[in-house]
């Protein structure tokens, strides 16, 4: 039963970042530029 507790708060937490990614990611498209950590992945691969 403690994994179930676990993978719900994570699964919360996965949320919370989600929305704060979209809402970063909303705000750099609006201001028309890359963000760079998009850049950084990009150049690692």
């Amino acid at each position: 039963m403690t994994f179930a507790t676990v993978s719900q708060s994570c699964s919360q937490d996965c949320l919370d970042f989600v929305e704060r990614m979209k809402r970063k990611a909303q705000r750099v498209g609006s201001e028309g530029s890359t963000p760079p950590y998009v850049t950084k992945a990009e150049s690692r691969k």
